[in-house]
């Protein structure tokens, strides 16, 4: 495309690429100096033009004497999330777009919605921290890290492949970056809140509030759909008009007689004047929350509720979100990615309302090397508060000490442990110690295909994947 495409009075030169990474090669393209959490795009100009920038774009005071050309705008991220769009064509205009914001039960969400979606002969894409999924093609990528231009990318190849749907993830941090302001969202949906993202804001006011204002500056079409016991829905600043979920005798969606198995969760759905069974093979009262956050996006959206219902009652999650793993031993497995201390907390407190006190909680768990330590403390209060005892492992340690990352645990009067570096070992242990009616939980991982180690990341097998393989293995001999 030509530049002057983008800018009025620009020179006539053509633009084939588009970047704010300074590192990378360039041909042809234009460089966005984006300030972000850690780094400001402003500071590697000389490099950018090093690697091939042929335009700068820019809101900060910088050396302007390189032969390039320098386009000073008000907003960088605004500027990009324009161009990135009419780069790829605007390719989220095509589709039906549905953002999932909230506490760590936003991928299992969107990546649920997706599915039902599809199942209704509609195809659906998903961007979120499971990966990339669309049609036929699985990138198991950290895709909440994905750029503003990746996004685009993105979808306009989910375009190009017939894709009609797309979910996407968000948290507070993408919305701060605007990751996804080139999108126009026909739903938006926030899950709950989720307290490790105060660590980005001042106070839990300011992450309120920052949610608040993004809901209130979507576009009047949008279907808001907000957990409607949540501290953050509660203050009342919401001025969109919006659909609440939640227990609440107040909400649009309620969830009323919700009955907890050590296998699954079943509730009455009260939607206008009737009621509806909902079985879920989810886990826990605090797993209704998606549920009905499914619910009612779908719903609103104009599918069917009987059909939405029919396929959640049938409907398996993906591997390592809340998976109660069962091949007939005799004590319970549950594989939960837990990334989270609001979502630790959850899966903490159902394994202690569904085990007796005469057997024991076994926890596999370990601290990434970006745990913050405000985390750390959290997890370890719950860990010690409700679990018998702790098999410490790694969680994508990189090149520290698992055993240095989980010294925390040590400095403590904590409950009984053993260190085991080596993640699959861990594993394979707690499942040898179990005793029968025990409940075993493998957290932080859920069925991720990789690890990383010292080395970068390494393949791995997944913590619900060897699960199920040492548990045949135990019950062969």
């Amino acid at each position: 495309m030509k530049l002057n495409s983008f800018f009025k009075n620009a020179p006539d030169i053509e633009i084939q690429q588009l970047s704010c990474d300074s590192r990378m090669p360039m041909i042809d393209a234009i460089f966005f100096c984006i300030r972000g959490v850690r780094y400001n795009g402003h500071d590697f100009v000389k490099e950018a033009i090093k690697n091939g920038a042929k335009v700068i774009i820019y809101s900060e005071d910088i050396d302007t004497s390189y032969p390039v050309i320098f386009i000073r705008v008000n907003d960088t991220l605004d500027t990009l999330n324009h161009i990135a769009a009419a780069f790829y064509k605007n390719p989220s205009k095509e589709m039906e777009n549905i953002i999932i914001g909230g506490n760590d039960y936003r991928s299992l969400t969107a990546f649920t919605i997706k599915k039902i979606i599809d199942s209704f002969d509609r195809p659906c894409g998903y961007i979120g921290s499971m990966g990339i999924y669309y049609k036929d093609i699985e990138r198991l990528s950290k895709a909440p890290t994905l750029t503003i231009i990746e996004n685009q990318r993105i979808l306009s190849a989910m375009k190009n492949a017939g894709v009609l749907s797309c979910c996407y993830e968000m948290n507070l941090s993408g919305i701060e970056l605007k990751k996804l302001a080139g999108v126009v969202p026909e739903s938006f949906i926030y899950v709950g809140t989720d307290t490790d993202d105060w660590e980005f804001t001042d106070s839990e006011t300011d992450y309120c509030l920052n949610y608040q204002n993004y809901i209130n500056s979507l576009p009047e079409t949008c279907d808001v759909i907000l957990n409607g016991d949540d501290p953050a829905i509660r203050t009342g600043n919401i001025t969109h008009d919006c659909m609440t979920f939640g227990f609440g005798a107040g909400n649009d969606y309620q969830a009323r007689d919700v009955k907890i198995y050590p296998d699954h969760t079943t509730f009455l759905l009260r939607y206008g004047e009737e009621e509806f069974e909902v079985t879920t093979h989810l886990l826990g009262r605090n797993c209704v929350y998606p549920i009905l956050a499914i619910i009612a996006c779908l719903t609103q959206r104009g599918y069917p509720l009987d059909f939405v219902l029919k396929n959640l009652n049938g409907f398996t999650f993906p591997q390592g979100y809340l998976q109660n793993i069962s091949l007939g031993q005799s004590f319970r497995v549950i594989v939960d990615q837990a990334k989270n201390s609001g979502a630790l907390r959850d899966l903490l407190e159902y394994a202690k309302e569904t085990t007796d006190s005469y057997h024991r909680i076994i926890a596999v768990y370990g601290f990434n090397q970006k745990s913050e330590k405000s985390f750390r403390q959290k997890a370890i209060q719950l860990l010690n508060k409700y679990c018998d005892m702790l098999v410490l492992t790694e969680n994508d340690s990189g090149d520290r000490d698992p055993n240095e990352l989980n010294k925390m645990f040590l400095s403590n009067d904590s409950i009984p442990h053993v260190l085991i570096e080596k993640r699959e070992e861990a594993i394979f242990s707690a499942l040898m110690l179990a005793n029968s009616a025990d409940c075993v939980l493998l957290l932080g991982k859920g069925n991720e295909k990789y690890i990383n180690r010292s080395l970068g990341n390494e393949s791995y097998a997944g913590d619900s994947d060897l699960a199920k393989k040492y548990l045949q293995q135990l019950m062969n001999n």
